[in-house]
């Protein structure tokens, strides 16, 4: 017999007794036996009930922690991309993702990297299951097998890979965190958790929990414990299912054990979690556990860069200078081995750094890495750069030179417009990267882009001198070391805004649709209809600031009306979208708002309040308010540059249909969660020509 036919019936054994027997012990524990109560005769004396500490999380039930975490959506995406019967579903793998979720509650699943705040390890690993299950689709699995094998075996392979996606980083809990169990009692523990002994929920009298993170952790150990949690997870049926192909559990097998080098499991769930988690940096939350001592890579990097800056260690805008604002003020280049540096160091001789603190990259790539990341840089085209390093010409008077730059959005740099330096007096064309670059400057080695999973690794433990970061604080990284102060823009979730503020660009404002013209005011209804989105919408917290409001500006009580009603109404509902008759549609640039229709029906239900009373033209009225009110993004790809961003649709036959004119707002994340799909009916377009 050899390793793998051991190892499976050893699993086998355990799915057909000790895993009954995990779950019999489950369920009574739930239910608990039946006891009959008496009444004392005589009340006990009262005692004083001790006020249990915020950080003392309550352990949940799946429903509760799915509602929490707002990953009921996500959950249904999986069901319906698995495409399993609704028995097999009920019995395989709703207690499976169950299970999981219970499993690891409102663990995070880094301290300061991706996915760090409450929820997060289970936010990402549905995403990285519904990731894989989608990306599943491209592959004919197994691989190298006939037709009729395929469709025979490709429902249990389908089903064997949501089982890796969501053990991928089951391991987490037992290697990377401390997790103390409190019970009535919130001053006295009743233990510190062991994954290895199954849910929180089988501890005896266990209520709470709290987290804290070890000094040092064994990055490597979480990839060796989902085999030994394997038999917990899945149902005893499931396993036997998955043990009808020998190759998909060998390979499974493989997989969980953190041996595997290669195979279609590893090569799904890779691409998968790198996606969950490149969209968790550039815009998912800050927040992340009051204990975490360490402060992420990516804050102490613009923290340093912007005192670099500030404080004069890069002459800017001069012949020999490294850095160059933009002639458009919008951006600022900066000559990447000279950033890095400058960075490096004094971060290094400013830092406080407590034990095995980890130090900053020495790496330039690295920090070029991280930066991008986080969405911080303008990545260049193929034929102007590699990776994050754009190749450019700086022209000032007689001065010429090629140099190796990065790219910022120049309010990530200078959050105080007033502190911004004046744009360039001179030109820079972005040259082939084949293009000699200037003797004088420092050579910039430039490779491809690395792994963004081994960002961990080195930021782990380190810590500057500023305060951790609360359970509940909403600031976000592109805000830290800000000197004004912060307005945040609905929920924590903010992303750069992709398009300039309405005062540096020139827009015509009284542009607007009148009730009869049509320009594309309808999309296509007949023929092939665009996916819906299966994820429920929930509203934020609050109405989102309008993100291109100037502070002092004049309020526009309608076009905040307007807003607050197209966020109502995809939180309850009443307004569709991405859908033929919709409204609205979510797009890669955000959320586009059909005009004049969408005007006309909020106008059918409401008034436009003028300043004396009734408006005599509300549809032409609210249409200057919201242009003038700082919510939408200019398109400048038009000339001139518009408030109108234009669609194509696409007919059932493939062909093009109608123009579409929409209103864009850039951060769909501050007014409603999880944003959904982009329409894949939608593309962008140019402005139509005048009939």
């Amino acid at each position: 017999m050899n390793t793998t036919e051991a190892i499976l019936g050893v699993f086998l054994v355990c799915a057909g007794g000790g895993l009954v027997c995990w779950q019999t012990k489950r369920q009574d524990e739930k239910t608990g036996p039946t006891v009959k109560h008496t009444l004392p005769q005589t009340a006990a004396p009262s005692t004083p009930v001790a006020r249990r500490p915020a950080r003392q999380m309550p352990i949940q039930t799946s429903a509760q922690l799915l509602a929490q975490a707002e990953c009921q959506g996500m959950v249904e995406q999986i069901r319906t991309r698995l495409g399993l019967t609704p028995e097999n579903y009920a019995r395989d793998v709703a207690p499976l993702i169950a299970n999981f979720v219970e499993f690891v509650q409102l663990l995070p699943a880094s301290q300061s990297h991706h996915h760090a705040q409450p929820g997060g390890l289970l936010q990402h690993t549905l995403e990285v299951a519904s990731h894989s299950l989608a990306l599943r689709e491209g592959y004919k699995l197994p691989k190298g097998t006939v037709p009729e094998e395929q469709i025979r075996l490709g429902p249990v392979w389908t089903f064997g890979l949501l089982v890796a996606a969501l053990l991928h980083d089951i391991g987490k809990p037992v290697a990377d965190v401390v997790v103390t169990l409190y019970g009535s009692d919130p001053n006295k523990p009743i233990k510190t958790w062991s994954g290895l002994a199954g849910s929180m929920r089988l501890t005896q009298d266990a209520t709470h929990y709290t987290v804290d993170f070890p000094d040092t952790s064994d990055y490597g150990a979480h990839q060796r414990l989902p085999t030994s949690l394997l038999h917990a997870m899945v149902p005893a049926g499931a396993l036997q299912w998955l043990s009808t192909d020998p190759l998909l559990f060998k390979e499974l097998l493989n997989y969980l054990d953190g041996g595997a080098t290669d195979g279609v499991l590893k090569e799904i769930i890779t691409k998968a979690d790198q996606l969950s988690v490149t969209e968790n940096l550039k815009s998912g939350t800050r927040i992340r556990f009051a204990a975490s001592n360490s402060t992420p890579l990516i804050e102490r990097l613009m923290a340093g860069l912007r005192a670099v800056l500030a404080e004069g260690h890069m002459a800017i805008n001069r012949p020999g200078a490294a850095a160059f604002v933009d002639p458009d003020g919008q951006h600022i280049w900066l000559v990447a081995g000279a950033a890095a540096d400058q960075v490096r160091q004094l971060l290094s001789s400013r830092e406080v750094k407590p034990g095995k603190s980890a130090g900053i990259p020495t790496d330039n790539t690295r920090l070029f890495d991280t930066w991008n990341e986080y969405g911080a840089l303008i990545q260049p085209p193929k034929e102007f750069g590699k990776g994050s390093v754009w190749w450019a010409r700086i022209e000032i008077d007689d001065w010429n030179h090629v140099l190796t730059l990065l790219k910022f959005p120049i309010e990530l740099v200078y959050p105080a417009e007033a502190k911004r330096p004046a744009p360039l007096v001179g030109s820079i064309t972005p040259v082939e990267p084949s293009t000699p670059r200037s003797d004088q400057e420092a050579s910039t080695q430039v490779v491809e882009q690395q792994d963004p999973l081994t960002m961990e690794q080195s930021v782990a433990g380190a810590a500057i001198q500023t305060p951790p970061t609360a359970v509940d604080d909403s600031e976000s990284w592109m805000t830290i070391a800000s000197d004004t102060p912060n307005e945040q823009v609905g929920a924590p979730e903010i992303s750069p805004p992709p398009s300039p503020s309405p005062s540096t660009a020139t827009t015509d404002e009284s542009e607007f649709l009148d009730e009869g013209e049509s320009a594309g005011a309808a999309i296509e209804t007949k023929g092939r209809q665009p996916t819906k989105a299966v994820q429920a919408l929930t509203p934020t917290n609050k109405q989102p600031k309008a993100l291109y409001r100037m502070p002092g500006a004049i309020a526009r009580p309608n076009a905040d009306k307007f807003v607050a009603w197209i966020q109502q109404g995809l939180g309850t509902g009443s307004l569709s979208y991405n859908e033929a008759d919709s409204l609205v549609h979510f797009v890669p640039e955000g959320m586009a708002i059909l005009t004049p229709k969408a005007f006309k029906v909020y106008l059918e239900e409401n008034s436009f309040e003028g300043s004396t009373g009734t408006s005599i033209d509300p549809l032409r009225a609210l249409q200057n308010e919201i242009q003038k009110a700082g919510y939408l993004a200019v398109n400048k790809e038009v000339s001139p540059p518009s408030k109108f961003h234009y669609y194509q649709t696409q007919r059932a036959d493939g062909k093009r249909g109608a123009v579409i004119t929409t209103y864009l707002i850039p951060n769909p994340q501050a007014y409603v969660r999880p944003v959904p799909a982009q329409n894949p009916l939608l593309a962008k377009a140019d402005k139509p020509e005048a009939k």
